[in-house]
């Protein structure tokens, strides 16, 4: 089993907005990714959203999602 999630207009689904402005918005969206999982780590998360307007955000927080072992890799999908 190969697991891939993405992280991309969370806000929708519990009926707010979260702002991804920073590294810890995007951790923040990958941690909640492995509790609802229920697992330590996926295989890829992708960042699943129309309009970046800094990419350099998501870069940053999934190395740092890489670096703490909660993903193994990452790409993007439109």
């Amino acid at each position: 089993v190969y697991i891939v999630s993405k992280i991309g207009n969370w806000g929708k689904r519990t009926g707010g907005s979260i702002p991804k402005t920073g590294v810890d918005s995007i951790r923040v969206s990958g941690h909640a990714i492995l509790g609802r999982l229920r697992t330590d780590y996926v295989d890829t998360v992708l960042c699943h959203e129309g309009d970046i307007e800094d990419p350099s955000v998501y870069l940053e927080g999934f190395e740092a999602l890489l670096s703490e072992g909660c993903i193994r890799s990452y790409g993007i999908s439109t």
